[in-house]
């Protein structure tokens, strides 16, 4: 893996604790007034899924590196098996 690659999952996972962060302190302060409980259920379920959505952004990207491509790939990738084709 690349140094910039490196500093940009790095800079977003600072980023990603800074927001936890304001928002924690927000509501904690009880700057949302009232309603605090609901916007910060929202807020929840909406860190949630981008956390997820993030993940599976990593792990497709990560899993393409490993799809063989050309045909030389795909045969290597069958010889490491222990198959010599597909139908085995």
């Amino acid at each position: 893996m690349s140094k910039k690659i490196k500093i940009s999952y790095l800079l977003n996972a600072v980023g990603v604790a800074l927001i936890f962060a304001v928002l924690s302190l927000l509501f904690s302060a009880g700057v949302f007034g009232t309603s605090t409980t609901y916007i910060q259920g929202i807020c929840t379920t909406a860190c949630y899924t981008i956390i997820m959505v993030a993940s599976l952004n990593l792990v497709v990207g990560f899993m393409a590196s490993y799809i063989p491509s050309t045909l030389e790939e795909r045969q290597e990738m069958l010889r490491t098996v222990g198959v010599s084709s597909f139908r085995e």
